[in-house]
């Protein structure tokens, strides 16, 4: 993904800013120097093409802001988070094809009705987020 995408908030109202600024996003938590990261890079910037401006693709660096994963409760890299008007509404972890990529964000632009909570941005959560779909491969 080019480096105009990637992002290193430092406190949580500069993530809160990134997650609610616009409709449709898919965020991909990673590193660089990660292999499936590194591997998926082409397929996000396929999708990033084909998808702009309707949804915004972003890459928030781990490495660079490791609270993050503990905030999003990950460790396994690359994590895709599916965003419809500041609700998380789906999570995809690992490398996984551009088609299944391709259905997620289809499935994330046909978001009319949200069941996910919104982030509660003053205090932790204990399972803030939806679990994974499983579409990926779990290391």
């Amino acid at each position: 993904m080019n480096t105009e995408n990637q992002y290193h908030p430092t406190d949580r109202s500069t993530l809160q800013q990134l997650l609610t600024r616009h409709q449709f996003q898919v965020i991909e938590l990673g590193s660089s120097c990660r292999g499936g990261c590194q591997i998926m890079a082409p397929v996000i910037e396929r999708l990033r093409k084909q998808y702009s401006p309707q949804v915004q693709f972003s890459k928030l660096d781990m490495t660079a802001t490791p609270w993050l994963q503990d905030f999003f409760h990950t460790s396994t890299y690359p994590t895709f988070l599916f965003i419809y008007q500041g609700r998380i509404v789906d999570r995809i972890s690992g490398s996984i094809t551009r088609e299944h990529l391709h259905k997620a964000v289809q499935g994330l632009i046909s978001s009319t009705e949200v069941d996910s909570p919104k982030i509660n941005w003053n205090e932790s959560q204990s399972k803030p987020w939806p679990q994974d779909s499983g579409a990926g491969h779990r290391k």
